[in-house]
């Protein structure tokens, strides 16, 4: 891992329970974690959804070794929501660095 490279500030969001104002109890996205990151650029892959074709670009954020990040959050980064695909542990060695592949759409959207 090299550190010169981690000069992407990313937050790790998480679905929480919110309680709204006439009581009722939602789940939103709630910031959970922010470190930085290496963000590498994997592939671009053409979706089509509702009769519609667009960009899916898959990315690798690079972040220090971690065990808090599961695939059921997602990362933000300059207000482009990123979907979590894989957690990758490398090696399964728990030290070192922890690789997050993501998708986004073109649009620069991703919310689910």
């Amino acid at each position: 891992m090299k550190i010169g490279k981690m000069r992407h500030y990313i937050t790790f969001q998480r679905k929480e329970n919110v309680e709204n104002e006439i009581g009722s109890v939602n789940k939103d996205w709630k910031d959970y974690k922010s470190t930085w990151a290496e963000k590498i650029r994997l592939r671009n892959n053409t979706v089509e959804s509702l009769g519609k074709e667009g960009i899916e670009e898959t990315y690798r954020f690079k972040v220090r070794y971690r065990e808090d990040i599961t695939e059921d959050m997602r990362i933000v980064y300059k207000n482009v929501v990123y979907r979590i695909a894989h957690v990758n542990n490398i090696d399964e060695l728990d030290m070192y660095e922890t690789h997050i592949d993501v998708k986004v759409l073109k649009e620069g959207n991703y919310d689910e």
